[in-house]
């Protein structure tokens, strides 16, 4: 089961680096526009500065990477 968990929970965090890079990277380039279902959650943060919904999504991604390397670190037998 541990080894389940682990393969998951690799697989979240790389779908939310993804999507956190995706975002910040379509914040300054508008390379894209959301879905009208994600549109909804948007627009109440469309309002604000693009360089706070950067750190955001830049802070989504530094904890997402810290998860991600807690994950794969050897543990040390005791």
């Amino acid at each position: 089961m541990n080894t389940f968990n682990r393969v998951i929970m690799v697989i979240l965090m790389l779908i939310i680096l993804i999507f956190s890079i995706v975002a910040v990277v379509n914040i300054f380039t508008d390379l894209f526009e959301w879905p009208t279902v994600t549109n909804s959650v948007i627009n109440s943060i469309h309002s604000l500065n693009p360089a706070i919904s950067a750190t955001i999504f830049i802070v989504i991604t530094i904890i997402s990477l810290i998860i991600l390397i807690f994950e794969f670190r050897k543990r040390r037998s005791r």
